[in-house]
Order: C-alpha cells, then structure tokens, then sequence
C-alpha cells in the first residue's frame, strides 16, 4: 500500500509539473545557453571553431583588413546601423561587422580611416575590439552586400575574398537585457530543479508522514490498514473507501479518515471549474471534531451514493436538502 501511494505522489507531481516543465524547457532552450555566454563572457574570435559560430559571444581584435561598406546603413526600428567587412589572413574568418550608429560613434576615431572604401588594415597594435553575438547573415542582406561588395569586386578577388557567411552584431548586451536573460534563466532551472526534488521527496516517502503519524497516533495496525485499503472500493481521483478507513489525497500528500469518525457528508462547489456554465461539486467529509476533508473526484456523486448506502447512520446532506438524493 504505502509503495503504491508513493507512486500516486509521483503521478500527481508529474501531471502538476506539466506546464512549469513546459515553461522551464522554453526557458532553458531560450535563455540558459545565452545566460552562460554571459557569465563567462566573451571568446577570443580567433579560437572559435568554424562550426560553433553560429550564437557564439565573441571579442574580435581586428588585426587584418576592414572595409566600410558606406552605403548599406539601414535604419530599424529607429536605429541606424553601418557595416564593416573584416577580412583576416584566413579566409574562413571573414566576417561582417554590424553596428549601431551609436556605437559606430564610440569607435569613429578608430575606424575613420576605413571610410576610404577599401581595405584599412590593422596590426595588433592599432587593433580594435568589438565585442557582440554572431548569427548567420540573413537573405537580404547577404543580397544587398553581394552588390555593395561587386562594386569592388576586382580587389576582393586580387584578395581571394568572398562573402562571409556570418554577421557580428556588436553590442555588450547580445542577446537582449543581460538582467533578463540570466533572470529567466535561473528561472527555468529553478522550475526544473523543484520539480525535481518534489519527485525525490515523493519516492522517499517523504509525503506519507503524515499518515504514518496518523496511524501511530491511532495504534492502528499496518496490515489491518492495508488490507482495508486492498479490499476498499476504488474512485477516480485516488479515493479509495474501505469498511473501517476512507484514503484520499491532499495534494501530493496521501490522507485517511477512519469512517467511524465521519459526522456528516455533503457537497461543495468546486473551487476549480474550468466550464463556468457547469457547476461543479466536490465531496465534503466533516468528522466528529468539525474537521472538514474536501475529495476531488470525477466520481463525486458515486461516492456520495456509497456512502448514503453502505453508512445509513452518517449524516447526508446534498445541494438541495438533507438526505435528498443527489443525482
């Protein structure tokens, strides 16, 4: 019995950790690769593998060749931005510099000589960094570049230079707020890691205390209580009605009531109605020290039944009068 209601905990934990696990999942995809990016802040440029380029976070150190692509500066969402090619000794590393007109600013004094729209080249020593996230250059403007870079095409092939496939979009904040991005983060992981140590406390046993207590309490005997269980009559939403003793859930935390105990027996309305035209009930059981147990269950009105059958003496009440059948 108590392996089986552990089991039930396990079950009822995973079906309420559906959507937070959906959401934590969304979560981890979207922000905790990023998040970390961050936190170990950005790579050396010349030691990322061609293959992990794309969403990496990169501190590039122009030593090579830049070219300002003066007509390409496009303006969305309100913003300007301007475009640089970067073209190194290897030629698998070129790569297109994209920047706000803002940020353009802060580095004009170090790019200025490369308006002359041809290769400016730097040496490690007037090198400039920038710092930001990579993504794959998209259709249009891989278009718009193809006929900015034709203009100049007999010196990009006199520098066996083609098109590079990847755009570094220069910002300190790459993948959108850095607060939000690891704030969201560590959300995710907080819901995973719940969820996950409400698993664990359910396979422990850690929920069946409180019954263990109850019946240490009452010096009920185990195989008695066991039996009564095997032999109870089983609803839906894990209420079993046994000759001595009625099991149910609260939560994820499995309860008993011995049926000696139980006073009366009515219906409430269920304080979880997805379908407001329909006016759900739950069972509502009262001991003999006014202690109220609520049972949910799709069976509600079958319980209420066995009980007004099996316990004539127990006090029935339904929605509309007392010992009025219910139906």
């Amino acid at each position: 019995m108590f392996y089986r209601l552990r089991l039930i905990s396990m079950k009822r934990i995973l079906f309420a950790s559906i959507l937070p696990l959906l959401a934590a999942a969304y979560l981890i995809v979207e922000f905790t690769c990023p998040a970390l990016k961050l936190i170990r802040g950005p790579e050396d440029y010349k030691m990322v593998a061609k293959d992990n380029m794309q969403g990496a976070y990169v501190d590039l150190a122009t030593e090579g060749s830049l070219l300002y692509l003066n007509t390409s500066y496009q303006e969305e969402n309100g913003k300007t931005f301007r475009y640089f090619l970067f073209y190194s000794e290897q030629n698998d590393s070129n790569l297109v510099i994209k920047m706000t007109d803002d940020t353009y600013m802060e580095h004009i004094a170090e790019v200025q000589e490369a308006r002359s729209g041809v290769f400016q080249h730097y040496d490690s020593e007037t090198a400039i960094h920038f710092k930001g996230g990579i993504t794959k250059m998209n259709d249009g403007l891989k278009t718009e570049l193809n006929g900015i870079l034709s203009e100049n095409e007999a010196f990009l092939q006199s520098q066996n230079t083609s098109l590079p496939v990847y755009v570094l979009f220069v910002s300190d904040e790459p993948f959108g707020n850095n607060g939000g991005v690891i704030f969201w983060s560590t959300v995710g992981i907080l819901l995973i890691a719940v969820s996950a140590l409400f698993l664990v406390l359910a396979f422990s046993g850690f929920y069946l205390r409180k019954m263990k207590k109850q019946l240490d309490i009452k010096q009920w005997p185990s195989d008695w209580v066991k039996q009564d269980y095997k032999k109870g009559t089983h609803f839906q939403g894990d209420v079993v009605i046994g000759k001595d003793i009625t099991f149910f859930f609260r939560g994820f935390t499995p309860m008993l009531v011995a049926n000696s105990e139980i006073r009366m027996i009515t219906f409430e309305e269920s304080k979880k109605q997805k379908n407001k035209d329909v006016t759900k009930y739950d069972v509502l059981l009262c001991d003999q020290d006014n202690r109220s147990y609520r049972l949910h269950s799709r069976e509600c009105v079958d319980i209420y039944n066995y009980y007004e059958k099996h316990y004539p003496r127990i006090k029935i009440e339904s929605v509309h009068g007392e010992r009025e059948s219910f139906a």
